[in-house]
């Protein structure tokens, strides 16, 4: 077990890292959504990697890519709009913040980045409840492809060679080793951008305790598909809608509001105490 997943974990890191450290500055600015896409693929590669060398005959188990129905599947895609805007209510209680309108929200948001939106962009926005139908929906779908190309690395062969030890240590784990995976990313300002204090440290240990916040919920999906892609699913769907909550909201530190932010980590604390409530007795 220690070997496979210190080669696992190993080359995961390798494969994504690699596309920052140092490929990352070859490559022109817009092809930056790509290498993103890319780097979500490290977990697959290094996936079948270890599974060739430690688990043949039973690669495709190991990284749990077959599927069946189940309604667990529509938990997996449900779920994070659910999270998403408890963690927005969550986020309202912290002293400053402020529910506004979407073109009050992205002006905000454009101000920080340095730029200035025309009449014209703003009368082009959508309503939020348009934009988070639909970010559930085709954003979810298509997120999905990309999420499983993690997912068949976390919740797939890293959950497949844990899992012995117990759901919650299991779950532990992968969320410390796929939280500090997203390094790289939060360097470069993703998911909190760069100007809070403590960059990117701070960032970096606010991801790792998101990541392990949310692993029994994807573990708990795991369990009950034997399948990495409703993990998937799940994950696509959060990564479609999560960040739409942020565009209403104003006045909160990047590493506070939101899912991904300590607004997240309590909501799914919380989550956590009740699937700890559900699966008292089991292992």
């Amino acid at each position: 077990m220690p070997a496979r997943t210190a080669t696992f974990t190993g080359l995961a890191y390798l494969v994504s890292w690699a596309l920052f450290y140092p490929a990352g500055p070859l490559f022109p600015a817009d092809w930056v959504p790509a290498i993103f896409v890319l780097f979500m693929a490290g977990p697959i590669v290094a996936a079948f990697a270890t599974a060739a060398l430690f688990d043949r005959g039973k690669i495709i188990r190991m990284l749990a890519l077959t599927a069946r129905p189940s309604w667990w599947w529509l938990v997996a895609w449900l779920l994070p709009p659910i999270l998403a805007a408890v963690a927005a209510l969550v986020t309202s209680l912290f002293p400053g913040v402020h529910w506004v309108t979407v073109a009050e929200g992205t002006i905000a948001i454009a101000a920080e980045q340095g730029v200035e939106l025309t009449p014209e962009d703003l009368a082009a926005l959508p309503p939020f409840w348009t934009m988070l139908l639909v970010g559930f929906s085709l954003g979810g779908a298509i997120n999905t492809i990309a999420a499983i190309g993690e997912e068949a690395g976390w919740r797939g062969y890293l959950w497949s060679v844990l899992r012995p030890l117990g759901f919650w240590p299991a779950s532990l784990s992968v969320g410390l080793i796929w939280g500090f995976w997203h390094a790289p990313l939060i360097a470069i300002g993703h998911n909190y951008g760069t100007g809070y204090a403590g960059y990117p440290w701070l960032g970096i240990l606010t991801m790792i305790l998101f990541t392990v916040g949310i692993s029994p919920i994807l573990g708990l999906l795991r369990d009950h598909t034997n399948s990495a892609w409703p993990a998937a699913l799940f994950h696509g769907t959060m990564n479609a809608v999560a960040g739409l909550f942020l565009i209403i909201q104003t006045g909160a530190s990047s590493l506070i509001a939101g899912l991904p932010g300590l607004a997240g980590i309590i909501t799914l604390a919380v989550s956590a105490a009740i699937i700890a409530y559900l699966r008292r007795g089991e292992t």
